[in-house]
Parts: C-alpha cells; sequence; structure tokens
C-alpha cells in the first residue's frame, strides 16, 4: 500500500437534512454558573422554548442525551464530552441509552418518551433506526422541547408527513466522509474485488458510509458482497468469513465502523489471508490505531468525538434559550493512515 497524507476534510455548513425496559443512564447536576452561550448561526428556532427562555436559569436547565449504546468507545466519549460541557456550563444532563445496546430501539423510544413526560427543556438523540423515533420527535415538538439529531439523522420525509421537525442536527456528512477513505483506498490500493460490511439495514449512517466510498471507487474496482453486521464485531467476523467463502478473490475490504472492522480483520486473519486483503474502516478507534501501526488496517476516518458531543450540547442549550442555530451543523473529520497515524495524541 502506497503511503500518502491523510486527508483534513473540513465539512462546511450545509442547510439540508438520525421507562418500561431497563436503561443505561447519567444524571449529571451541574448546579447555577455564568457562561456566556454563542448562537452557532441563523436557522431554525422553537417558539415555545423561547417563551420560557427568559424565565430558567442555566442551573435549572436538564438536557436529555440519548444514545444508542454505551457499548463501545464512541459513546463513551460521547458521555465524557456531554457530561464535561454540562459541567463547565452549569447545566443539568440526563446521558441516557439502552440497556440492549444498538439493537433495542423500543427501549430508546422509551427513554425519548421517558424524557417528554419528565418535562425537561431539550433531547439531543442519536437514533437507533431512520423512522421508529418520529412519533416520538412529534411529540416533543407538541411539548414545546427543541430536539437535536446527533450522529444519525432520521427519514425527514417520514418526519414532516407526520407533521414533526427537528431543530438542528450535529454531525457529520457520512457520505462525503466514507468517500475520503474511498479515494484513498483507490489511490494506495490495487485495484480488485470489494466487499463491504454494512451497519444496520434501514440506518441512515450506515447507508451513507457505503454510497459515500462506493462513489469513490473507479471502474477498476469490483463491489462482489455487501451484507449488514449490525454494528457488531462478532457478526462482521461471522459475515466476513461468509463472504470470503464464497469469494476466496476479495482484495478489498470497507467497514463502516469500527468494531466491525476489527470483527472482519480476525475474521481474515483466521482465514489465513491477511497478506492478500486491505481493510479500511470508519470511526478510529483505540483498536484502529494499533491495527494500523500493526500493517492490519490501511485507513480510517477520525473525527473529535467529543468535542462533536460538546457541540450538540451547546446547540440544545441555545434553543433553550431561544437563540436561532444551524439546521446542520458538521464537524471536521481526517483520514487517518500509516503515514499520520503516530501523530495522533
Amino acid at each position: 500500500m502506497k503511503k500518502v497524507l491523510g486527508v483534513l476534510l473540513a465539512m462546511g455548513m450545509l442547510v439540508s437534512m438520525a421507562g418500561c425496559g431497563g436503561q443505561e443512564s447519567s444524571e449529571t447536576s451541574g448546579g447555577k454558573a455564568d457562561a456566556d452561550t454563542k448562537s452557532t448561526g441563523t436557522g431554525s428556532s422553537n417558539d415555545a422554548a423561547e417563551e420560557e427562555a427568559v424565565a430558567k436559569d442555566d442551573g435549572d436547565i436538564t438536557i436529555a442525551f440519548i444514545v444508542k449504546s454505551l457499548e463501545n468507545q464512541f459513546f463513551t466519549d460521547a458521555k465524557e464530552g456531554a457530561e464535561a460541557r454540562a459541567s463547565e456550563l452549569g447545566v443539568n444532563i440526563n446521558y441516557l441509552a439502552p440497556a440492549g445496546g444498538q439493537a433495542d430501539i423500543e427501549g430508546e423510544v422509551q427513554l425519548m418518551e421517558d424524557s417528554i413526560i419528565k418535562g425537561v427543556d431539550a433531547i439531543i438523540i442519536d437514533c437507533s433506526d431512520n423512522a421508529a423515533l418520529n412519533s416520538s420527535i412529534k411529540k416533543a415538538n407538541d411539548a414545546g422541547i427543541p430536539v437535536v439529531l446527533f450522529n444519525d439523522t432520521v427519514d425527514m420525509d417520514d418526519l414532516e408527513a407526520l407533521g414533526g421537525h427537528i431543530d438542528s442536527y450535529v454531525g457529520l456528512n457520512s457520505t462525503e466522509a466514507a468517500k475520503q477513505v474511498g479515494e484513498y483506498c483507490v489511490e494506495n490500493s490495487e485495484p480488485g474485488k470489494v466487499a463491504i460490511i454494512e451497519g444496520m439495514s434501514g440506518i441512515v449512517a450506515s447507508t451513507e458510509r457505503v454510497e459515500g466510498f462506493k462513489s469513490a471507487l473507479t471502474d477498476e474496482f469490483e463491489v462482489v458482497a455487501s451484507q449488514p453486521a449490525d454494528w457488531d464485531k462478532n457478526q462482521a467476523y461471522d459475515v466476513m468469513q461468509n463472504i470470503l467463502t464464497a469469494n476466496p478473490d476479495i482484495s478489498i475490504v470497507w467497514a463502516v465502523s469500527s468494531t466491525m472492522g476489527m470483527g472482519a480483520i480476525q475474521a481474515i486473519e483466521d482465514m489465513g489471508m491477511a497478506d492478500k486483503i486491505d481493510v479500511y474502516d470508519f470511526d478510529c478507534e483505540a483498536d484502529d490505531v494499533q491495527a494500523i501501526k500493526d500493517g492490519k488496517l490501511c485507513a480510517t476516518l477520525r473525527y473529535p468525538t467529543q468535542e462533536w458531543a460538546a457541540l450538540a450540547f451547546d446547540t440544545a442549550l441555545s434553543l433553550v434559550k431561544g437563540e436561532t442555530v444551524e439546521e446542520n451543523v458538521y464537524t471536521e473529520v481526517q483520514v487517518i493512515t500509516p503515514d499520520n497515524v503516530d501523530t495522533l495524541e
């Protein structure tokens, strides 16, 4: 694999368009604090939130931050970033995740419904399904609770058909980010057959990461298999083995998450094919960094998760205070390769 510098992609602002069961949660009380909260720009705002904003001190504000899981580094990093920002600003945060992990869609819906009933001041949510949360988002709209999407988006046509809306999306442009990894692949891997390990079917982020990578491939690169592994390492291991059994001449693998990338690498090694296949993935967790250093992973996609979560929290707080925000707030990403991996902290 050739060595070139990783690409830093600064995503610009775009206007367009992610209590019955058990749960994992963290509730933090920040107390009162004087802090300046900057508007992220011009865009949508919530009228009901504006009417209440003047009456609330920061210490009386509670923001629910609901994610799909606490099972991997991305979600724990997001928790650390959001809770640190809440503490800094003196605002209360309820960081919540369904007990069943990323596949527990009903659990996530219940967490959002509970947050609405409790009357939180804003909800930040990383949706585990592109439509299942839309009815709950509409309920939050009706209750005057601003909703910020984090990381994953939803089916906006479906949401609008219900009469609902989101107030902002904070995350990354997954299509463009994945395209950067695909371009690096084209420049550094020999043309050949490609296998793709998808996330969960119906999830926007998975679809965008698949399509973004594919859009960078030239005609010399042929996608011969593309299967979901539900963001799970063990499932990715099984999917990878099945794909390689049916297509032993695959030379490139694109896994749309770090966890699945690690599962794919393990399967490739166990089948004795490590020297024949270039693997690329998305997320740049600690295992990815080590895999690049060990020569097992060609490149991954890094983004500042803690800063990203803090930005989502800032956006929600701005909405609570009646300030205007950008409809889409995109974070920076960087392709991490053997050439720049040692520069990471």
